[in-house]
């Protein structure tokens, strides 16, 4: 195990509730087990005070089981990975079932300009995921290669709940029952750009946007919001967005005025007029009366 490997292997048992003394004793019984806490001790250089307090709290956990003898002199070996993380995996599920029956959805403020910044990769995605789950009525997004097998499950689910899927592409994509656009540019649009990106845009109700770096893989800016203003903005420029480049498409293709005339009017789907959005502006704002 390189010192890079192991630094991520220390991190990711951290990660799991370790401190980093039993997340190194841990990978050391792995190599090392049956050993005594002295032994560990000399193994690692650490106090054996410490080495033996880390035994009690690793035993506590499952990663280590110990020998009857109760004395100093008692053994310890390390449980196999694929126990400790099957524990971990049936424990997190089960602490995640409780909060989700005990913990309250958070408040909805269609008030609520604020713009927030998503800092985490996978946090961006799990609320991508998140918003496609939710949508009722319509979803659009623009997305770059690289990205669109983190969201392609999704697309097809809200297909088949009977949602109105609009997305446009910069190299084919077969998604069934989608309008998919192909970007006339193709993937050179994207080579020539800062990165890879990611906008969505759910029921006119919130948005998202990201860029991440030229390979997908780092996260380098990403926002989210539920603006009414914003969000009505943000839906008509994408679903505007997605109809131009289908025109010109069409237009390169050599497609005849009526043909174009009526892809435009296909795609008039993609123009609902039940963003969430608008519809809280005008019952906020429009005076009473007015047609």
């Amino acid at each position: 195990m390189t010192p890079k490997v192991r630094d991520k292997v220390l991190e990711s048992l951290e990660s799991l509730g370790f401190t980093r003394v039993e997340a190194e004793m841990y990978v050391f019984l792995l190599r090392e087990s049956p050993a005594t806490g002295y032994g560990i001790a000399q193994g690692l250089n650490k106090a054996v005070g410490h080495v033996y307090k880390a035994i009690d709290a690793l035993e506590a956990k499952g990663a280590v089981v110990t020998t009857v003898d109760e004395s100093q002199n008692r053994l310890c070996r390390a449980v196999p990975v694929s126990e400790l993380l099957a524990r971990v995996k049936r424990r997190t599920a089960d602490q995640c079932e409780f909060l989700l029956g005990q913990l309250p959805p958070p408040t909805a403020d269609p008030s609520d300009d604020r713009v927030y910044r998503i800092g985490d990769r996978e946090q961006f995605f799990q609320r991508c995921r998140r918003m496609m789950k939710s949508a009722k009525t319509f979803a659009l997004l623009t997305v770059c290669p690289g990205l669109v097998e983190e969201v392609y499950d999704e697309l097809g689910g809200m297909v088949r709940r009977g949602v109105v899927v609009g997305l446009k592409v910069f190299k084919p994509v077969d998604v069934a029952g989608a309008t998919v656009i192909v970007d006339p540019r193709g993937e050179s649009a994207v080579q020539t750009g800062p990165g890879q990106w990611l906008f969505l845009t759910v029921d006119g109700r919130e948005f998202m946007e990201a860029l991440f770096d030229g390979d997908a893989a780092e996260l380098l800016h990403a926002a989210w919001s539920e603006s009414a203003l914003m969000t009505w903005a943000f839906y008509t420029g994408l679903s505007s967005d997605l109809v131009l480049a289908a025109a010109r498409g069409a237009i390169q293709r050599g497609e005849t005025f009526e043909q174009v005339r009526k892809l435009l009017e296909e795609l008039r789907i993609l123009e609902s007029p039940h963003s969430s959005g608008k519809k809280y502006l005008i019952e906020r704002h429009r005076k009473r009366g007015r047609k």
